[in-house]
């Protein structure tokens, strides 16, 4: 996973890689070493809504709101 995450965001291919509970389980972690509100985005790739969706899902089920998902 060290490639797939990096400080630009979350890199790899769609479904394969990069899969909605990988990015739920990544949306926990964040959320029980962040405090506080996050913000998620994501640009337009078809297959974008629906991770940032899970990432947003990992993050509330940690406990805390997701503010905005920006696009």
């Amino acid at each position: 996973m060290g490639d797939l995450v990096s400080s630009s965001g979350i890199r790899g291919v769609a479904m394969e890689e990069v899969t909605p509970s990988l990015l739920m389980g990544i949306g926990i972690a964040l959320g029980s070493e962040r405090k506080g509100c996050q913000i998620v985005g994501h640009d337009v790739r078809s297959s974008s809504p629906l991770l940032a969706r899970a990432l947003a899902c990992g993050i509330n089920a940690s406990g805390y709101d997701v503010q905005k998902e920006y696009y």
